[in-house]
């Protein structure tokens, strides 16, 4: 069967491999009878054209008597959706398969490829009518922005196509006003679908009354906003989080938002995707065994950083090309700091394969600070600088904890506990009231006593930031060794900054030094979050965009630039649990609202959804002839062909006003005139004294 031609290569273990994705036409569309096998041909060139692997619901595991051979193969099954990615000069082959029910030993097998340049190349996310939307009510006061808002409300009627109507001109408008020298000094941003802009558009209209009343901005739950106070600042800060930020699951819908990230891997990057390299989608064909290697990823070091890596680089290309948000600064939490030197150096991009095969090879990252397996076994450096016993799981000598309590208050308890916290390690500081710790879960339990505060346990699965990792120094920076602090192209203009100098923070000029010293730097002592922030700050930044896995960066941003009552906007890329489409747009919305950074959502709008917009506003498009006579038809000196929808549109549009009247009587007299015109220009030869458009220029 399938399984057996596709079994794992000779001498390679059972189910090693998984390189081949199988899924079915029935578990996406049910019980096609004779047409089975033309949906799942179907099925498969829609796979191939949009790069994407559907998944295949309620799957739980092949029949019984077929398991072995399953779990022998290179299949796998996806439980989720996700983006079917090539590494460089990589092809895609899809093979359909079926027998045929009334004729016996009846068969067929077909075998689909893919051809450069014949993809998806745009957000089919956004044709979906209830996907929301951003759009932009421009202004250049609150006022404004309200009166607006209302006029709008007024517009909408009760009829859903006058509600498409309006969400319609209001999106085309969003996308033009992009392209204008100048942006209105105020923005409403809504983020909505048609059928939800009458309600966004209500708490709105009172919701930004109260923002230019308070100074305070302006939020829906939904993601719309308003700031009474935009930054209007060009000093933007990327952030990148630690290596405990990648998560199972992240960044599955980025390659249809923007399709264009395909390409971008395989320039950017060497051999990053592969049954190797994308293990934050698990893959297999039991689905206990995929729920099982899921839960274990975050004990899996190597994995994770490899995921912040890939993540990292891609969010911030879609940012800088596709969002037009140019930053200033960059910076990193722990293993953050190289994550930002991938993002922006394709030379250090490029190394990707490289620094991963060193990771994988590496004790430190295999034995001595980490897991060696996802069992319990490893952090051989902490057994021996701690006496403890080799057989003895990690559990019982390495836990982690996030302490509600300063940097300084922890550093106080552990100096007042002495030996009795002797084996606690205060890893990283997040924010003005929160800490990482590690070490004996006992002398943890006992500094939480003497803080007197809240802590929850929290998954450590390397045993970085603390002295135990200093005899290591030189293999860290061996194994970073090929990376280098980012030069020229993305880097052009970007203020680095590094941890690496004992916990002070130091500035970085992009001069392609050699980063493995600073990268073991980073590792050998605790990893301090607010001192990077307050740094960038001092030098100006004042937007804060998180641009990896999940939004704890921003978070803590706000917390640490509030504390300090600067002026700031800290956003994040992605939020844990939330679709990404959203999340993208609140991210836009509150930049937009802001001012100066650049931001942009219109080129992730597929132009299919645009042109169907133009045309239920416009009408299709007209022939240039047409259009030219139309442009010469003047009545009452001012009306210029106009439709009865466009004249009611327009500023004199009571139903007693001249031009309404006018057309009223004229009926359709006008359209018959542009179409004698088109037939006269087509028909009659140039000079004719018969054409209607040499008589109307007479």
């Amino acid at each position: 069967g399938v399984a057996a031609a596709y079994a794992a290569p000779p001498g390679s273990a059972a189910g090693a491999a998984r390189t081949v994705a199988v899924g079915t036409a029935k578990s996406c569309v049910g019980h096609t009878g004779y047409a089975s096998g033309a949906a799942a041909l179907i099925k498969s060139a829609l796979c191939l054209y949009n790069r994407y692997l559907p998944s295949t619901p309620r799957w739980k595991a092949p029949k019984r008597h077929l398991a072995a051979e399953w779990e022998a193969s290179n299949l796998y099954v996806c439980p989720k959706s996700r983006a079917w990615v090539a590494n460089e000069a990589g092809s895609r082959h899809v093979a359909v398969s079926g027998v045929s029910s009334t004729t016996p030993d009846s068969s067929f097998h077909v075998l689909l490829s893919d051809a450069a340049q014949q993809y998806e190349e745009h957000n089919v996310a956004t044709l979906d009518p209830a996907a929301p939307k951003l759009l932009v009510l421009g202004g250049e006061s609150p006022e404004a922005i309200i009166v607006a808002s209302r006029a709008a409300l007024e517009r909408l009627g009760h009829k859903e196509t006058e509600a498409e109507a309006e969400f319609g001109a209001l999106l085309l408008a969003t996308v033009a006003a992009e392209k204008a020298a100048a942006a209105p000094r105020f923005a409403l941003c809504l983020v909505c679908c048609a059928a939800t802009l009458k309600k966004e558009l209500e708490l709105a209209a009172n919701g930004v009354a109260t923002a230019a009343a308070s100074g305070r901005t302006y939020a829906s739950v939904a993601g719309s906003c308003f700031s009474p106070k935009p930054t209007r600042s060009k000093q933007v800060a990327f952030m990148y989080g630690d290596g405990s930020s990648p998560y199972i699951g992240l960044g599955r819908d980025l390659h249809r938002i923007a399709p264009s990230v395909h390409e971008f891997v395989q320039r950017a990057t060497t051999a990053m995707w592969g049954a190797k390299h994308d293990t934050w989608n698990p893959r297999g064909v039991l689905h206990e065994a995929m729920e099982a290697d899921g839960k274990a990823f975050e004990k899996r070091t190597v994995d994770m950083f490899r995921s912040g890596v890939y993540h990292a680089v891609c969010f911030t290309h879609v940012a800088r090309e596709l969002l037009h948000v140019r930053p200033t600064h960059a910076f990193g939490l722990s293993l953050g700091e190289a994550a930002a030197y991938f993002a922006f150096d394709e030379t250090n991009s490029k190394q990707s394969d490289a620094v991963l095969a060193s990771l994988d090879a590496s004790p430190v990252w295999t034995e001595a600070l980490a897991y060696t397996d996802g069992n319990g076994a490893g952090f051989s450096a902490l057994r021996k600088a701690w006496g403890v016993p080799e057989d003895a799981p990690v559990a019982s000598f390495w836990a982690g904890f996030a302490v509600q309590a300063s940097r300084a208050q922890v550093e106080a308890a552990l100096a007042q506990l002495g030996a009795a916290a002797d084996c606690v390690r205060l890893l990283i500081v997040n924010d003005t009231h929160t800490c990482i710790v590690a070490g004996k879960p006992a002398q943890c339990q006992a500094l939480v006593a003497q803080l007197n505060c809240q802590a929850m346990p929290i998954e450590q699965g390397m045993a970085g930031h603390c002295k135990e990792a200093i005899p290591f120094r030189d293999e860290i920076a061996r194994v970073h060794s090929m990376l280098r602090v980012p030069h020229g192209g993305a880097a052009e203009g970007v203020t680095f900054y590094t941890s690496s100098n004992g916990g002070s923070v130091a500035t970085l000029p992009a001069d392609g030094r050699n980063a493995g010293p600073l990268v073991a730097n980073v590792y050998c002592n605790t990893a301090d979050f607010p001192a990077l922030v307050s740094a960038a700050a001092e030098r100006g930044a004042e937007v804060f965009v998180e641009v990896g896995a999940g939004d704890l960066r921003a978070a803590a941003a706000r917390d640490v630039l509030g504390k300090r009552g600067a002026p700031h906007v800290a956003v994040a890329f992605d939020r844990r649990g939330a679709d990404p489409w959203r999340q993208l747009l609140k991210m836009a919305a509150t930049l937009i609202s802001n001012g100066a950074t650049g931001c942009q959502i219109g080129g992730l709008y597929h132009p299919t959804l645009l042109k169907a917009f133009d045309t239920q506003l416009h009408g299709p498009p007209v022939k240039k002839a047409v259009k030219a006579a139309r442009k010469r038809i003047e009545i009452n000196g001012r009306f210029r062909g106009m439709t009865r929808d466009a004249l009611r549109r327009a500023p004199d549009r009571a139903p007693d006003s001249p031009d309404f009247r006018l057309l009223a009587n004229l009926k359709r007299i006008p359209t018959s005139l542009i179409d004698l015109s088109a037939m006269s220009t087509a028909s009659t030869p140039a000079g004719s004294s018969s054409s209607l458009r040499e008589l109307d220029e007479r």
